[in-house]
């Protein structure tokens, strides 16, 4: 898959998944110039068999929510496209950079898998031969609670000690760049906010482990490879049995084409 060149919008992106919460009640569309600068942004992020499309009706797409948490007011949003071949990971990956560009623009989103109307979802994203659907999110102006949801984020996270296996001490003796990609990696979005990652800090990386839904794996990595990135550096994602691999690349060392992207995998695919 050919990387995500992070050098451009890094810092936007990474102070947008530090405050970044799913929005569930919409004021307004997009401004047209904002939708526009959103479809530029989904071709240029288009690879690796994953697509950004637009939703021709998302009104018809959003309206019931799980345990009554309905997504309301919406008119505008895009679907997350994969081809048969493309593992789940990658559509969190590449996707999430897109869902960080909205946020940084001031506008809400909401990572949706289960809970929209599929059968309309489907047709108007014009799905491909072999090409699935994976999520859809609602783009919009937050709206009402949505609004004091941003300005006030008392959602739950994980203890540092549960997700990482170090007490407070010992995380503070990290280096900067794993501590920032550790809390990035804690504040992304998860399926119903379970939060399934543990990161174990090694010497010049990090090791992922997630469970089994690999759209939350895909959104953790590139969450943590932004933190790096904005402490300027880099690395390359390798997949294992147990998870994932972030590996600085040496400073004096040339980072090959695949060095920003997600994982090589020399494994079979889990999922």
């Amino acid at each position: 898959m050919e990387p995500i060149a992070l050098h451009r919008d890094e810092h936007r992106w990474y102070e947008a998944a530090r405050r970044r919460v799913s929005v569930r009640r919409y004021g307004a569309p997009p401004a047209e110039a904002q939708k526009e600068s959103l479809r530029t942004l989904a071709g240029a992020l288009a690879r690796g068999g994953v697509r950004i499309v637009p939703l021709s009706g998302a009104d018809e797409v959003f309206g019931h929510g799980l345990m009554g948490r309905r997504i309301a007011g919406v008119t505008y949003g895009v679907g997350f496209v994969a081809d048969g071949g493309t593992p789940d990971w990658c559509v969190g990956y590449v996707c999430e950079a897109f869902v960080l560009e909205c946020a940084a623009m001031g506008l809400g989103t909401c990572w949706t898998v289960g809970t929209y109307k599929q059968k309309p979802a489907r047709e108007q994203v014009g799905l491909r031969a072999g090409e699935r659907l994976l999520a859809v999110t609602p783009i919009g102006v937050p709206a009402g609670e949505a609004l004091r949801a941003l300005a006030d984020d008392d959602r739950p996270r994980k203890p540092i000690l549960k997700l990482t296996g170090l007490s407070d001490n010992e995380f503070e003796a990290l280096p900067e760049w794993q501590r920032e990609a550790i809390l990035c990696v804690r504040s992304g979005p998860s399926a119903i906010n379970r939060q399934p990652w543990t990161v174990r800090p090694e010497p010049e990386g990090l090791f992922l482990q997630t469970g089994k839904n690999t759209l939350d794996a895909g959104i953790a990595m590139f969450h943590a490879e932004l933190a790096a990135s904005v402490n300027d550096l880099r690395g390359r994602w390798s997949e294992h049995p147990e998870g994932w691999r972030f590996q600085l690349t040496p400073d004096e060392e040339e980072a090959p084409p695949e060095a920003e992207q997600p994982p090589e995998t020399d494994t079979p695919d889990e999922p």
